[in-house]
């Protein structure tokens, strides 16, 4: 939760569309977004690609690492150093390093249950205040006041885990609750349902693994070297067009010391926006 004493201030900013205990919504002109280039957190390939009206959101559970970049975001959400996402990905996202996402990713929603007489929500989602208002009005109709409300068990899973050096194609879909593998790379239009191993390339609907991109051995070596703990400055170590050659290097030589900036949180933001238009 954000400061509450602060939290009526920082309502009366130009700057600030809405505030709650929980999220802030920013306009972003000019002043908001090098607020956010100050903390190294980017949104494209311009500098200021948004219309005056343009709002981008953030919780108070966020946290994102410097040099992470959101061309096309209205929620922010976790991600790791030098990755960036082409899509409008909802906050809970988490996306591990140097991933690269490209437009049209989607999340499956709600689960509905398949294991009862009927999938539909009407059993259930019909809370007065944002319930279907069919299904509200058709209980009326019918008499159904009383018939129990009964959510069903895991009806909101976790969204996928996107690890590291990921790279998702264009307009793919990934269930909830699985994890995108280190390494791996997901084709376009694939509809990922099952984990996917770290390295492996996967395509289709459903997905499958077409191919590995190493062999055995290389990406064995790979996932014990952890390069992606590293800054940029790693693959100057040696050929990082050769994985082989770059892990012969990695192996052998002094390496930089482990790159483990702060992860900037939503409350870091929140008083960073008090702190520079108060």
């Amino acid at each position: 939760m954000f400061n509450a004493e602060l939290i009526e201030k920082v309502r009366s900013f130009p700057q600030v569309h809405a505030v709650g205990r929980d999220f802030l919504s920013l306009y972003m002109t000019q002043d908001v977004v090098d607020l956010f280039k100050s903390l190294n957190i980017y949104f494209g390939r311009k500098d200021n690609r948004f219309r005056p009206d343009h709002r981008v959101h953030f919780k108070d559970f966020l946290k994102v690492e410097p040099y992470a970049c959101f061309p096309q975001a209205t929620w922010l959400h976790d991600m790791g150093s030098f990755s960036y996402s082409e899509t409008n990905l909802p906050n809970i996202a988490n996306i591990g390093r140097y991933c690269s996402i490209a437009i049209g990713l989607s999340f499956f929603g709600l689960r509905h249950p398949m294991e009862w007489v009927t999938t539909s929500s009407i059993l259930y989602d019909v809370k007065e205040a944002n319930g279907y208002r069919s299904f509200l009005e058709a209980r009326r109709r019918f008499a159904c006041d009383d018939l129990e409300v009964v959510w069903p068990d895991d009806l909101n899973q976790p969204a996928p885990v996107i690890e590291h050096d990921v790279w998702i194609g264009k307009d793919a879909t990934l269930a909830r609750n699985i994890t995108i593998g280190t390494g791996s790379i997901v084709g376009a239009n694939a509809v990922v349902t099952k984990d996917v191993p770290p390295y492996a390339i996967v395509a289709g609907n459903p997905a499958k693994i077409l191919r590995y991109r190493f062999s055995e051995d290389v990406i064995e070596r790979l996932l014990k070297s952890q390069w992606w703990h590293y800054s940029p400055e790693i693959f100057k170590l040696g050929d990082f067009r050769c994985p082989e050659e770059f892990l012969d290097a990695f192996e052998s030589q002094d390496r930089p010391e482990v790159y483990s900036p702060e992860p900037i949180t939503g409350d870091d933001l929140f008083n960073a926006v008090y702190n520079r238009f108060c």
